[in-house]
C-alpha cells in the first residue's frame, strides 16, 4: 500500500505509471462492501481512465472540504480529520482508497475507493465508488452527532449495517456502519 501526494499531478503520474504497468485480465472486481447503488462502473482507455479518476479525486476533495468544517462533528468525537490517499496493485487489480483519518477515539472512515483492471492492451475497467456512498457515510455520522444515545437503538432499528454498541460513558456515543464495530 502507497501513499500519495495531496499535490494531485504528481499522483496522476504515479497512478498513470501503475495502470500501464497492469496486465489484462478478465477477473472480476469481488464482492463490493457497500450495496451496487454506491457504485458506478466504466469502460475507458487510459486516459479516459485518467479523467475519471481525476474527476473522482476533485469531487471527494470538495466533498472532505465541506465535511471538514462541520460543526457536529466534535460531537461524534472527530477531531482534526486528515485526508488520506493510497493507492494499492493486487491481483492484477488497481486500488486507490481515500480515508478520513482524525485524531478522536473512533476508527478511520472511508471516503471512497475506486479499482481498475485492463480489459485488454487499449481497454480498462472501472469500478468507482459515488456521491451516494459519501452522503450515506455523511448522513450516519451526522444522526449519530444528533441524537442521544438512549434513542440509537430505536433511530437504527432494523437497519442490518449498524451495530449500536451500549456505553457507560454517557458523553459517548457508539455506533457503526457497514457491520463493522466501534471500540472505546
Amino acid at each position: 500500500m502507497r501513499e500519495l501526494k495531496h499535490d494531485q499531478e504528481e499522483s496522476l503520474t504515479i497512478i498513470r505509471e501503475a495502470l500501464e504497468k497492469l496486465p489484462p485480465t478478465r477477473r472480476p472486481f469481488g464482492v463490493s462492501a457497500v450495496e451496487a447503488t454506491h457504485e458506478a462502473f466504466y469502460d475507458a482507455d487510459l486516459s479516459s481512465t485518467l479523467a475519471l479518476i481525476e474527476l473522482w479525486w476533485e469531487m471527494l476533495k470538495q466533498h472532505y472540504q465541506q465535511f471538514e468544517v462541520q460543526s457536529w462533528l466534535a460531537e461524534v468525537n472527530i477531531v482534526n480529520p486528515t485526508l488520506v490517499w493510497t493507492l494499492d496493485t493486487e491481483d492484477s487489480i488497481l486500488e486507490i482508497h481515500a480515508t478520513v483519518l482524525h485524531e478522536g477515539e473512533s476508527s478511520a472512515i472511508p471516503w471512497g475507493w475506486l479499482y481498475v483492471r485492463r480489459r485488454n492492451q487499449q481497454m480498462f475497467r472501472i469500478c468507482v465508488s459515488t456521491p451516494a456512498y459519501l452522503q450515506h457515510i455523511v448522513r450516519f455520522y451526522q444522526t449519530i452527532a444528533e441524537t442521544p444515545e438512549s434513542e440509537l437503538h430505536k433511530v437504527f432499528a432494523g437497519d442490518h449495517t449498524v451495530i449500536v454498541i451500549d456505553s457507560d460513558n454517557d458523553d459517548t456515543k457508539f455506533a457503526h456502519p457497514e457491520g463493522g464495530s466501534a471500540e472505546e
